[in-house]
Order: C-alpha cells, then sequence, then structure tokens
C-alpha cells in the first residue's frame, strides 16, 4: 500500500511521519508509536483500513526519522503529549482520532483526557494510560535520573556488523518481537557508515524519568475522558491484571478487546484482527 513521506517543524523538533489515504471531510487519524519503536510500528494494520481520510503514523521525537531533542534537554512522556498538541495545531486539524501503542497509548489516553474538544475517539494498544508511581519513591526517582544523565549515554555507539545483527538484537526488547517485526523496526531506526551500524534513536531516551505521575492523578486525568474508547490488550500482556482492572474502573463505558499475542501484538500474530477491530472503531 502507497504512503508518502512528510515531515513538519515544530520548532525544537522536526516530526517525520508516513501518510496513507486521502484528504476528505472525514477526521484525521493520528497513529503513535512506543518507547523505541517507530512508524513502521503500524504497516501491518494500515494498509487494511478504509483509507477514505487521512491516517498518519508518527515518529516522536527522538525515533525513526524524527529529530533529537536540542542538546541538554530529556524526553518525558507528558513532553509527547505537548508535541501532539503543536504537531495539531501546525498540521490545521480541528480535530483527530488517536490510535496509540504503549508509550504512543499513555501519550494518546493523557491528550484525549485534557483536550475531548480535539479527539473524536481514541484507541490504545496494549496501555491503559501512563506508567505510574508512588509518590514514596518520588525522590530515588529523580535521584537515579540525575545520575545516569551524569554518566552519559554512549549505548548508540555500539557498531553491528550487519543489519541482520541489529535485528536479532531488537528481537530481545521489551516483550520479545518476532523476526519479522524486528526487522520492521530497525529499517526505520538504524543509520551505518563505515565503521558498521548503529541505532538512529535518541540515546537520551533510555534515561529514567525525573518524575512520573500518581496513580491518584492518572485517575484525575482519565476519568475526564468522556469519549469513545477503546482497548485492546493482549492475551500475554505486559500489563498486571490488576492494573488493567484499576484503569478500566476510571472510565465510563470502555470497550474493550483481548487478542492473542504479546505486547507488539499488532505486529505479530494479530495484526489482521487488530486491523478489524481498528476499522470498525474508527469508521463506526
Amino acid at each position: 500500500m502507497t504512503f508518502v513521506e512528510k515531515e513538519v517543524d515544530l520548532g525544537s523538533v522536526t516530526i517525520a511521519y508516513k501518510e496513507w489515504g486521502c484528504i476528505s471531510d472525514k477526521t484525521p487519524v493520528l497513529l503513535i508509536h512506543g518507547w523505541l519503536d517507530n512508524a513502521n510500528s503500524f504497516d501491518l494494520v494500515l494498509p487494511e483500513q478504509e483509507l477514505n481520510r487521512l491516517y498518519l503514523a508518527i515518529d516522536l521525537p527522538g525515533h525513526g526519522h524524527s529529530s533529537h531533542k536540542p542538546e541538554g534537554q530529556l524526553y518525558h512522556f507528558l513532553d509527547g503529549v505537548a508535541d501532539i498538541r503543536k504537531l495539531i495545531s501546525k498540521l490545521g486539524f480541528e480535530k483527530v482520532i488517536l490510535v496509540g501503542h504503549s508509550l504512543g497509548a499513555a501519550i494518546s489516553s493523557v491528550f484525549a483526557s485534557i483536550y475531548p474538544e480535539i479527539v473524536e475517539r481514541v484507541c490504545l494498544i496494549e496501555a491503559v494510560g501512563p506508567i505510574a508511581s508512588d509518590p514514596k519513591d518520588s525522590a530515588r526517582q529523580l535521584k537515579d535520573s540525575i545520575e545516569k544523565q551524569l554518566k552519559g549515554t554512549g549505548r548508540n555507539m555500539v557498531a553491528y556488523p550487519d543489519l541482520e545483527s541489529m535485528i536479532q538484537a531488537r528481537q530481545k526488547g521489551i516483550g520479545g518481537l518476532s523476526y519479522e517485526a524486528s526487522k520492521l523496526l530497525v529499517e526505520r531506526s538504524h543509520e551505518a557508515n563505515e565503521d558498521g551500524h548503529f541505532w538512529s534513536t535518541d540515546p537520551r531516551l533510555r534515561l529514567p524519568s525525573p518524575m512520573r505521575l500518581s496513580e491518584e492523578q492518572v485517575q484525575g486525568m482519565l476519568s475526564k475522558m468522556e469519549i469513545p474508547l477503546k482497548i485492546i490488550i493482549a492475551e500475554n500482556s505486559l500489563i498486571p491484571q490488576a492494573t488493567i482492572e484499576q484503569r478500566l474502573s476510571y472510565f465510563t463505558d470502555p470497550d474493550v478487546k483481548t487478542l492473542p499475542g504479546r505486547h507488539h501484538l499488532h505486529m505479530e500474530e494479530s495484526a489482521a484482527r487488530v486491523a478489524e477491530e481498528l476499522n470498525s472503531f474508527i469508521n463506526g
């Protein structure tokens, strides 16, 4: 299925994205990938959609083909919420439908909670809001982040002899990945020179956040969501069942679907079923 590579300058960063479909009176769809993934995350589900509207699979800052943040800045998922607001404004969209996976789902859930006038509906894949921490752990979290910053990050300096080695390494990422899914992500997250192959993602993405929201803060945000909501969870989810049940209680009437697979189920055995669920929800 044909897509167009585009980018938009938000000032401090440039966001790259893959665009499918066509301009119409139907609400455009923004698809937001997970941590250390990229826009290729949605390659297997987008061709199955009814392309009677625009679909934009973006690369978050520091990922894929998007630029890295300026020197001295860190990455926090709440920054992603602001980036999505700037992106929507820059593209001139009055309303959007959000589809997010993992980190992208955390961003989408918070965005939909605080901007219900902009979001027509939202689908969360393998996340029900952002990660929360006990406020008692805040001091340790902040200290850990600062100390890791002082040590710096050099993981992108590791050279791989070829793409095959990178694909195999990516398969061992969070939640595990099939070879095919790993290959899709590596294709958009690497660079090469005479010294070998390297990750192009910003190494600062691996630094721990200085601060996390408390569960009470998460509840305060998610409970304000009053738009159509679809949640897709993998049978072998990374999310503890207790957390899923607690978070679902914050919403009024969520449409929850559990499908076979692991964390990246939309890129693996349940890709076709995820595509079907998306099509029905988006056009419903």
